[in-house]
């Protein structure tokens, strides 16, 4: 087999895109609490897009600097229906992972802005992880977190939790194909 990294020399990682209900609170909520700053804001019909990324610095040898942005996405009139919910739990998304400097700093810092965070760490690493306003788990780690060693005891209640919530929202949904495709029996309807 031949090094994959040769085929894709120069590849990165861009974005990610998240649906959000109410996009100023969403751009308030990450430039506040993350110091994020705005990239680029448009409209494109009714849909509404903000794109942010962390202050960058490339000449960092730290695990984490990079120019990857994180993309806001509203439809016109989200913000004010009252029954309208992100699937921030459901679906194929899990959490966006964010790496600090300091993770206690960091933590001190989000409690002091009123933001509630859950202690996931493990023995050798402290993890955290808050929730943006539309619920999106954000799962912050320190820079020099051994990966290799500790991501799946630190991660394993956070997956847990993730893929309880999918199924419980799939029975809710109760959409027979997609329960099949999920691998969950689907009981026969009667007649």
């Amino acid at each position: 087999m031949s090094n994959p990294w040769r085929d894709t020399k120069g590849f990165s990682f861009h974005s990610i895109c998240i649906q959000v209900k109410d996009i100023e609170e969403s751009v308030m909520f990450y430039q506040e609490v993350f110091g994020m700053d705005m990239v680029r804001e448009t409209s494109v019909g009714d849909i509404s897009k903000v794109w942010l990324r962390f202050p960058a610095n490339k000449d960092s040898p730290l695990f984490g600097h990079a120019h990857s942005l994180i993309e806001l996405v509203q439809r016109k009139g989200t913000d004010t229906d009252a029954n309208f919910q992100t699937r921030a739990t459901g679906g194929g998304f899990h959490h966006l992972c964010f790496s600090v400097p300091d993770i206690f700093k960091a933590k001190r810092r989000f409690e002091s802005l009123g933001v509630e965070t859950v202690d996931i760490g493990s023995a050798k690493n402290d993890i955290i992880v808050i929730h943006d306003p539309d619920h999106y788990p954000i799962q912050l780690i320190s820079q020099d977190f051994d990966i290799h060693e500790e991501l799946e005891k630190a991660c394993r209640q956070v997956v847990m939790e993730g893929a309880e919530q999918a199924m419980q929202d799939l029975r809710l949904d109760n959409n027979p194909i997609t329960l099949e495709e999920a691998g969950i029996q689907v009981a026969p309807q009667a007649q």
